[in-house]
């Protein structure tokens, strides 16, 4: 498997674009519909109804309580900020996997900085790392700085921040990037889809090929636990690998039905070079 590395962003940063794929609604001859790259109209503020006589956007709850009409009103929002969750739990920092998540750090400040969007990223182990944005104008360079200090990573805490870093994310509509291995329990995973249910979400499930496929010897093997270092020695032999592989199988499919109950696509990633095709076809196929 050839690994992921910047030239392999490189070749595609020119094709990439996204879109939150919320449609918009105006007026032009007509009540029209079409696709918009930030998230349509979002909410202003209130105003009285003679400053904006519009009986279709009454707030019936104000309107109430001032037992004066008022009317909602709204502004286009053509901007998208781009939020990137990373989960650095211990199994998440095994071989390919982080240098995976760098690149597409990389990937998502490069391409949303030429937007000029705002992209931000969030590294969750037990707590939450202190947020990292690309100001406006420098993206090229802080893009391979967020790599960088993603490389630079070592595990050493416990995972389990992931819906800490959700909770911080803004009320305004956005583009998340859930990236994980997504190996815990899937009650886990179910707590998170009420955090993000106001964003457009998308999960980018990164898997190391150890962990889908056994060794192909037979006998006794040592493995290390990544999450608690701890050794363990298994007998394998073809059936045991056949149930293993089955299970891995049987995992991912009860993840991505996890996420499509809550609108969400998953892509599966393997880390190695061809990631970066399978996540800019994925947002250029999106936003078609």
């Amino acid at each position: 498997m050839t690994p992921i590395t910047i030239d392999d962003v490189a070749k595609r940063l020119f094709d990439f674009s996204y879109g939150l794929g919320s449609p918009a609604t105006g007026i032009q001859n007509g009540l029209h519909r079409a696709f918009s790259r930030g998230s349509g109209y979002g909410f202003d503020r209130t105003v009285p109804f003679e400053a904006d006589p519009d009986p279709r956007r009454i707030n019936w709850k104000q309107t109430l309580l001032s037992l004066e009409f008022a009317v909602d009103q709204f502004v286009e929002e053509k901007n998208i900020s781009v939020f990137e969750v990373d989960d650095f739990s211990a199994s998440q920092c095994l071989g390919s996997k982080l240098s995976a998540i760098a690149v597409l750090r990389a990937l998502f400040a490069f391409v949303t900085g030429a937007h000029r969007d705002r992209f931000a990223a969030y590294g969750a182990t037990n707590i939450v790392e202190p947020e990292l944005t690309v100001p406006l104008g420098v993206y090229k360079h802080r893009a391979l700085e967020l790599a960088g200090q993603v490389l630079g990573f070592t595990a050493e805490k416990p995972g389990g921040g992931l819906d800490k870093a959700l909770r911080l994310l803004p009320e305004r509509r956005s583009l998340v990037i859930l990236v994980s291995d997504f190996l815990d329990d899937i009650s886990a995973y179910k707590r998170l889809l009420p955090l993000i249910a106001r964003h457009s979400v998308v999960a980018l499930a990164i898997r190391d090929s150890r962990e889908l496929e056994l060794p192909s010897k037979n006998g006794f093997v040592s493995f290390v636990d990544p999450e608690t270092r701890i050794n363990v020695s298994a007998w394998l032999d073809k059936s045991g690998r056949k149930r293993f592989n089955a299970y891995a199988l049987s995992q991912q499919r009860e993840i991505s039905s996890l996420f499509a109950t809550g609108g969400i696509d998953c892509l599966w990633l393997d880390g190695s070079a061809r990631d970066v095709n399978i996540v800019a076809d994925y947002f250029i196929g999106k936003e078609g």
